[in-house]
């Protein structure tokens, strides 16, 4: 199968889709007799694209996407959470597209509106740079928490973060952009870094604390279970359906000394069942369930 990303990837931090086509494109060199990759859609059978991004401050065009469903390739969307605005282009779009790949059950509520067939595919990490921790956690020692984010938005949860911070027997990291509104006392800080240097910190720690509700398929969270990392995050919040009591800690609110009581009496159960059931937060994984929607689509 000949496929065409029309994704220009960075080694800079920029957030969730860069990630995605970057570990997407990385790890297709291991199905290679199913995959080649081609740098002109006009030689595809599937072109795959995602919301109408192609990199750093390069954006997709409606006519970009009339042309490609004017080739003779199958033409998949893989779409990101709605944010406002953006059903204007899903909608001028759709008669181009012959399928869509959502990350999430929450996504296919957001896009109730597609009638094209579809498929739920969460993201994937290369498992080959993110490993499992050699340590565990033991109680008597301080809980090394983590929180990553590339967007300084407090919709991700900057304010709950530095509430968890003030807790006792703790120590706290932030990867990524922190706003200037939010205090960050307690906080170490460390600045937006490329994805390499990332499964090293995620090693360093005990927990992803995960203070966003909207995100439905955050690459952080996966990145942090491919590591080891149980996941404390909302009750309810998109990630729940990834996440769930298996991998993590609900919470209602981000009150340290309650959800540390409950990583104590869980953490061993947690990290057990993570490391049991790792492949599946792979990319590899991802990549057979597009190949799989790639023909499906194709067939119809």
């Amino acid at each position: 199968m000949k496929l065409f990303i029309d994704y220009e990837t960075t080694n800079e931090p920029w957030g969730g889709i860069n990630t995605f086509f970057k570990n997407f494109i990385e790890r297709s060199e291991s199905f290679q007799d199913t995959i080649t990759l081609v740098s002109d859609y006009r030689l595809a059978d599937v072109i795959l694209f995602g919301a109408n991004s192609r990199g750093i401050k390069k954006k997709i065009s409606v006519d970009d996407i009339i042309r490609y469903g004017n080739s003779n390739a199958v033409v998949v969307h893989r779409l990101d959470g709605l944010r406002r605005g953006f059903d204007f282009f899903v909608k001028a779009t759709e008669q181009y597209i012959d399928g869509y790949v959502f990350q999430s059950k929450k996504g296919l509520e957001d896009y109730n509106f597609i009638k094209k067939p579809s498929a739920l595919i969460p993201n994937g990490v290369n498992q080959d740079r993110y490993w499992g921790k050699t340590t565990t956690w033991l109680p008597k020692n301080k809980l090394k928490c983590l929180f990553v984010s590339w967007s300084d938005s407090l919709e991700k949860g900057f304010e709950e973060f530095a509430e968890v911070a003030k807790g006792c027997n703790m120590e706290c990291t932030f990867v990524g952009r922190w706003p200037d509104s939010v205090p960050s006392n307690f906080i170490r800080k460390v600045n937006p870094i490329g994805n390499d240097m990332l499964p090293k910190i995620y090693r360093e720690h005990d927990v992803l604390i995960f203070p966003s509700r909207l995100e439905s398929c955050s690459n952080v969270v996966l990145e942090a279970l491919s590591s080891g990392l149980p996941i404390v995050y909302y009750k309810g919040s998109g990630v729940e359906e990834i996440v769930g009591e298996e991998y993590g800690i609900p919470v209602e609110k981000f009150i340290w000394h309650e959800f540390k009581l409950k990583l104590k009496a869980k953490y061993s159960t947690l990290t057990h069942t993570i490391d049991k059931n790792r492949k599946q937060f792979s990319i590899d994984t991802t990549i057979e369930k597009y190949l799989k929607f790639f023909y499906e689509v194709k067939m119809r």
